[in-house]
């Protein structure tokens, strides 16, 4: 799947960086119907913004902002750091992102990433009220 043409500058990522953070769109976007928008990077961290499709209608889809996902790399490890955001609206976040997390750890076990990339691969998610 990878990353949407358009949505990075790709002279700043690396193949590593580019393979976890194609896994990490593949896992939002099968679990939570969540995608990427436009992804920041300065060669070793980066940040982009999560949007979610929501159906307003039989044939009508309106994207929602639900939160932002860092990244952050070093010589030993790979950091993923998600921040889910709640309003009045919507107290709580979907436990569909949850699972997107939960999807992203075992895709990463699952094929072995750690091992191939040769670094340790950190994945974490926070719900932050948003006021």
């Amino acid at each position: 799947m990878g990353l949407r043409p358009g949505s990075y500058d790709s002279r700043d990522f690396n193949k590593e960086q580019l393979k976890i953070l194609s896994e990490a769109r593949k896992s939002f976007r099968n679990t939570a119907s969540t995608d990427f928008g436009y992804v920041n990077s300065n060669g070793t961290a980066g940040r982009t913004q999560l949007y979610t499709k929501k159906r307003i209608g039989l044939f009508k889809t309106k994207s929602e902002f639900v939160g932002d996902l860092f990244f952050s790399e070093s010589d030993d490890n790979f950091v993923i750091a998600c921040a889910f955001y709640t309003t009045e609206k919507r107290p709580l976040p979907s436990r569909l992102l949850w699972s997107a997390i939960r999807d992203l750890r075992e895709s990463v076990r699952y094929y072995n990433l750690e091992e191939k990339l040769g670094k340790k691969i950190i994945i974490g998610a926070e719900r932050i009220e948003n006021t």
